[in-house]
């Protein structure tokens, strides 16, 4: 399989209905932190500060995570391997607006300190209740349908898809990225293309009007930088592939941010925003486990896999062997152990990461 060397070409022109030449999937190493286990991190200060920013910590925890309390369903994820899905919604309370910008499947494995992360185009070709729909569909149209079972069966379907279990779900509203952005002083980006899309319809008034070229980014304008797709303004458009590098590159310059020193005094400010935009079924006390097993994961040892297909309008239809290749790897991901760190398929799945579900079930999704 030939590696893609041109990542800036647009491959599948959303504005066309016939095949493009494909892209081939791409893996990449990144630095997966997650927001939550950077501020454990910092929370080692001293005095009446640390202690406030401590019990900030825990409030928050409480408020974004699921109440614990039903040991016999908890994971112990200190020890077992988990999969999770990660979705970054557009929710701007009306109910109607839950589509999925991002979407990422990721494996961790507390054993030998690794992941894999599966990036997911938005508009992937999926079957869902017997039609062709897209992947951002999946979760919008189970909270319309019954918010409370929405996560259950949101990570019913994706456990099919994946043929491994899914044994939990985060959204984060992009609203609350756009927050982040701010309080950490925005970012720097080179900018490779002008970007233009107005919607006046939108209640927001969406107004994407970016110019290529070096600049630094506030919250609202990083946020158009990684959403941009579509132009009703004469610029050359994007696809999801192009927007997850982005996402990318933003996420990487607000890692080295929360990791600098400076970050401390800014530390009340971001629980404030994760308390507000972050919505998890991991119970709390699986939650403290969770950053605790992964707050000294390296660099090295994060595998990104950024997946992109062709282009047959509406959707981006992923070639079979990518998403297997995408599939096997997640799964790879759970056999891991330091006495047999790159297993295969058929390698026996050692005690404690056995495949079969971890969370009960409301009933399987097509």
């Amino acid at each position: 399989m030939k590696a893609m060397t041109n990542l800036e070409t647009n491959k599948h022109d959303p504005n066309r209905s016939d095949r493009q030449p494909r892209k081939k999937l791409k893996s990449k190493r990144k630095r997966w932190v997650p927001i939550l286990v950077v501020l454990l991190l910092l929370l080692g200060g001293a005095g009446a500060y640390a202690a406030f920013l401590y019990a900030k910590f825990d409030q928050t925890l409480n408020k974004i995570a699921a109440p614990s309390g039903n040991d016999a369903e908890a994971i112990p994820v200190a020890t077992n391997p988990i999969t999770f899905l990660l979705l970054g919604i557009d929710d701007r309370g009306d109910g109607e607006t839950l589509n999925s910008d991002t979407a990422m499947a990721i494996s961790l494995n507390p054993i030998t300190k690794s992941a894999t992360v599966v990036s997911i185009p938005r508009d992937m070709e999926i079957t869902f209740d017997g039609r062709s729909r897209k992947a951002n569909y999946v979760f919008a149209h189970n909270y319309i349908v019954d918010k409370e079972k929405a996560f259950p069966k949101t990570k019913d379907f994706w456990s099919s898809k994946l043929g491994i279990p899914v044994d939990y779900m985060v959204t984060i509203d992009l609203e609350g990225f756009r927050k982040v952005v701010d309080v950490l002083g925005g970012v720097d980006v080179n900018v490779k293309m002008d970007m233009c899309y107005r919607d006046s319809s939108d209640e927001d008034g969406t107004n994407i009007n970016l110019k290529a070229g070096q600049q630094h980014l506030d919250g609202p304008k990083a946020l158009d930088y990684i959403r941009y797709r579509k132009s009703n303004c004469g610029t050359k458009e994007s696809n999801d592939h192009d927007r997850n590098l982005r996402q990318q590159e933003v996420m990487n310059q607000l890692f080295g941010k929360l990791k600098s020193f400076n970050i401390i005094t800014k530390v009340n400010d971001i629980l404030d925003v994760a308390g507000d935009n972050i919505k998890t079924d991991v119970p709390s006390d699986t939650l403290k486990q969770m950053i605790l097993s992964y707050m000294n994961i390296e660099r090295e040892k994060i595998r990104f896999i950024s997946l992109d297909g062709d282009w047959i309008s509406p959707f981006v239809v992923i070639p079979n062997e990518d998403w297997e290749n995408a599939k096997k790897a997640l799964k790879i991901e759970r056999m891991r152990t330091e006495a047999n760190p790159n297993p295969t398929l058929d390698s026996k799945t050692p005690t404690g990461t056995d495949m079969k579900s971890n969370y009960r079930s409301s009933g399987n999704v097509r």
